[in-house]
């Protein structure tokens, strides 16, 4: 069904629910009924609509919409935007990882910001909207679409507790401006940011841990995460299943590892670093901190990382693109889509559409 013609009330069912959909002085209305939609629930909604109708042409609309509630039909006004969500983030801890409760953290902020101390059974779908507009002027439209996909998960659960009777995020929608294409290092690139860690007098210490990242597509944290017994005797294969980050361990992204058979460079680069130390512990990490330890992330995204780029005097990318590098290369070079996604841990279709930024898929004809 398109939309309501201005002054016209639309009956509409959203997830088997009756919902009422209206302009008005160039807003947007939604009403819930919070009724399953049945014949005579239709007929009591086609009533509402149609005073509703009545009230904008007599100019005697009530903004509030408490007046065309249905008779039992109002939430529970008791917990709060605020209390709803803690409870929310306090189901799924435990659940989820603790770097999307730090995100959720952030949610929080937010809400408490906007909301205050209203109470979540008020909240409607205007409302709604008028709060991802609030967040559009201090966030990036993908940040929004993230943060109301949050809302709509926290709001669906207290429907199932309920807490709340009906969710207002159901009809809240946000274009997203497309994504601009990764933009991988060249080869000469790589070439050079791998000689400025090398001749670095702070920072050679790292050029092991980069050259390892740019060759295999690792994830930082799998490079951060690796250990001596994830490599084959020979250094010849890497076992990549877990990772480190902010000092925490825990296994890969996907939950799937997987085996990478690494080059002769490479297996020449870690042979001659076990061969360094004095004893070799299985459990012991093949790269680590200058002090020894586990690298962190974003000390060495922030410090080494951004240092070296800036000196080498190339355009400057977070390390992660090291992995859409490879990836991009990779397949430039003539190796399958199937042989490149077993050696990241993508899909085809997750690696052509985030991580491919260097194939040239068409080409204009040259006409003149």
């Amino acid at each position: 069904m398109g939309k309501a013609t201005k002054g016209t009330v639309v009956v509409r069912t959203v997830k088997g629910r009756l919902r009422l959909v209206w302009s008005f002085n160039g807003d947007r209305h939604f009403l819930s009924l919070g009724l399953p939609d049945t014949p005579v629930n239709r007929s009591a909604a086609e009533l509402k609509a149609r005073l509703i109708e009545r009230d904008i042409a007599l100019e005697n609309f009530d903004r509030s919409l408490e007046k065309y509630q249905l008779q039992g039909q109002s939430q529970p006004a008791g917990i709060t935007v605020v209390q709803l969500f803690d409870r929310f983030v306090q189901w799924k801890t435990g659940k989820i990882d603790p770097r999307t409760l730090e995100k959720y953290a952030a949610v929080r902020v937010r809400i408490a910001e906007y909301f205050e101390q209203r109470s979540a059974a008020t909240v409607s779908d205007r409302e709604a909207d008028r709060f991802k507009d609030w967040l559009l002027a201090r966030q990036a439209p993908i940040t929004v679409q993230d943060r109301l996909s949050i809302m709509r998960s926290c709001w669906a659960w207290g429907v199932k507790q309920g807490l709340v009777k009906e969710s207002p995020w159901l009809e809240v929608k946000l274009k997203v401006p497309p994504k601009k294409p990764p933009n991988p290092f060249t080869l000469e690139e790589v070439r050079t940011i791998l000689k400025t860690f090398r001749e670095s007098r702070y920072y050679n210490h790292y050029v092991d841990f980069v050259e390892f990242l740019f060759s295999t597509g690792c994830r930082t944290g799998e490079a951060i995460g690796l250990r001596w017994k994830h490599l084959s005797a020979d250094c010849s294969q890497a076992w990549i299943g877990e990772i480190v980050t902010r000092n925490e361990r825990k296994s890969v992204k996907t939950n799937k590892a997987r085996t990478v058979p690494l080059t002769p460079r490479l297996q020449q680069m870690l042979l001659e670093r076990r061969s360094r130390l004095v004893q070799v512990n299985p459990d012991d990490l093949v790269f680590t901190a200058p002090e020894g330890g586990a690298l962190h992330d974003n000390n060495f995204r922030n410090g080494p990382w951004h240092k070296v780029i800036e000196q080498a005097g190339i355009e400057y990318r977070k390390p992660y693109i090291s992995r859409s590098t490879l990836a991009s290369h990779a397949l430039d070079q003539g190796m399958s889509p199937v042989e490149v996604s077993e050696l990241t841990g993508h899909s085809v279709a997750i690696l052509f559409k985030h991580y491919a930024g260097s194939i040239n898929k068409v080409r204009l004809p040259e006409l003149f």
